[in-house]
């Protein structure tokens, strides 16, 4: 399955890209505060052998390693600009693009990727945080990414 056919999936289907195998579901519900328009969002989980702890997460030519079981999503902000995000092994947030060079820390703690949104020009991902209560990252239009703050 390509990667076209991923990000249009919508329900919970498995798959395979780029050799990593992932479950797909069905995006989450929107953070408090994050209530405008969504992008186009595809959830995924990293899953492996049963004894695996972490699972190989390949985008865009670059190879990144999650915790397996722990959701991260496939981003299309419009105009074809695809962006996924992650919870890396040290259960920072991270993310990468076509053209990134690799993946890239955003910070902050994190169980699981929730949702991202578009807010008029702003672009804000939230997370679960170690607390299990929502936290965010937002990008206010010029391409640079806040620290986390709580958001619910």
């Amino acid at each position: 399955m390509g990667m076209q056919s991923v990000l249009k999936t919508i329900g919970v289907a498995t798959a395979t890209v780029a050799g990593t195998a992932i479950m797909l579901v069905a995006p989450a519900s929107a953070a408090p505060g994050t209530t405008s328009a969504p992008a186009s969002v595809s959830t995924f989980t990293p899953i492996g052998a049963a004894e695996a702890e972490n699972c190989p997460v390949d985008r865009y030519g670059y190879r990144g390693w999650s915790p397996c079981g722990s959701r991260g999503i496939d981003v299309n902000w419009g105009n074809n600009r695809l962006e996924t995000f992650v919870v890396g092994t040290n259960r920072q947030v991270y993310h990468a693009w076509p053209g990134s060079g690799g993946w890239k820390s955003m910070g902050g703690w994190a169980w699981h990727i929730l949702d991202a949104r578009k807010q008029g020009k702003a672009r804000i991902v939230a997370h679960e945080g170690r607390d299990h209560t929502t936290w965010c990252h937002k990008d206010p239009g010029n391409g640079k990414w806040s620290g986390t703050y709580f958001c619910g």
